[in-house]
């Protein structure tokens, strides 16, 4: 493995936008970085303002993220959109009504959109790597990842080599149920 503490001192700084409050949920989890997320209380949601002062109203496909397995299902995919425009008019109610923004959020799904910037060491950015691009990982804060690798190649190819799935590293695989990557170590 190496002595990886020198890499503690070299950091990256990534804006990650359109991705869901779920998935921020999981980035956040790594400990060792920063985070600085789009506030729910002090933008309104489903809005976007304009230069002239005006606000102009967000399309549900932009607002949130569907995921790969709803396309499959039309009726389910439907039934979504329903359930989003829905909770989208009681969120703009509440609004009217004079609910505040810090309430009113509460009806927002997981799959909402969010932005953030992470600032992490490269040390903890290949721990997180080894995790979220694994094939087991969850899709989205896989792709983030992937787009993640991508752009620390652009800055330095070398550094890019240690971004990889864990049984990559180890040489085998210690999730419950595997991708077939590599063999699952014998117990």
């Amino acid at each position: 493995m190496g002595h990886h503490t020198p890499f503690e001192h070299v950091s990256f700084t990534f804006g990650i936008e359109n991705i869901s409050r779920s998935c921020s949920h999981q980035l956040v989890r790594h400990r060792i970085a920063s985070f600085t997320q789009k506030s729910q209380r002090y933008t309104r949601f489903g809005v976007k303002a304009l230069a002239s002062g005006t606000d102009k109203r967000i399309e549900i496909g932009d607002l949130y993220v569907f995921p790969p397995s709803f396309q499959k299902h039309p009726s389910i995919l439907t039934k979504y959109r329903d359930y989003l425009e829905l909770g989208r008019r009681l969120y703009e109610d509440l609004l009217s009504k004079g609910v505040p923004a810090e309430d009113a959020r509460y009806i927002l799904p997981n799959s909402a959109h969010t932005s953030l910037v992470m600032t992490m060491n490269f040390r903890e950015l290949m721990h997180a790597s080894s995790l979220r691009l694994c094939q087991r990982a969850q899709w989205e804060i896989r792709l983030v990842f992937e787009e993640i690798k991508k752009r620390v190649f652009e800055i330095s190819p070398f550094l890019s080599e240690f971004l990889c799935p864990k049984c990559e590293i180890i040489g085998y695989c210690n999730e419950e149920k595997s991708c077939g990557r590599k063999p699952k170590k014998e117990s």
